[in-house]
């Protein structure tokens, strides 16, 4: 699953890189890492976040660094709550704390 826009999510990007790097299928990696198909079949295809611990297997595993894994989430996850209609219109009634005395 991609975003609205078209762009693969990160799970994709992931899967993409140890199928190129290792020539591994989401049954492999799972096997490696000791977790379960249907979660990194999840993960890879953009369905589920990526756990901190499964970033933490995959750096342990492949090499794959899990903070940068894990912050790159959290700011596509922020961008993508930024612009959701409801969240836009909370945001716009708050007021900075300076400006609350």
């Amino acid at each position: 699953m991609s975003d609205d826009d078209g762009t693969p999510s990160l799970g994709q990007v992931l899967a993409r890189g140890l199928e190129t790097r290792f020539g591994m299928d989401v049954k492999q990696v799972a096997v490696l890492i000791e977790a379960a198909e249907s979660e990194v079949l999840g993960v890879f295809t953009g369905a589920r976040a990526i756990r901190p611990e499964i970033a933490l297997k995959l750096e342990k595993v492949f090499g794959v660094n899990a903070m940068k894994v894990m912050t790159m989430q959290a700011e596509r996850h922020l961008i993508q709550t930024e612009l959701e209609p409801d969240v836009i219109w909370k945001l716009a009634r708050l007021k900075p704390a300076s400006e609350s005395k």
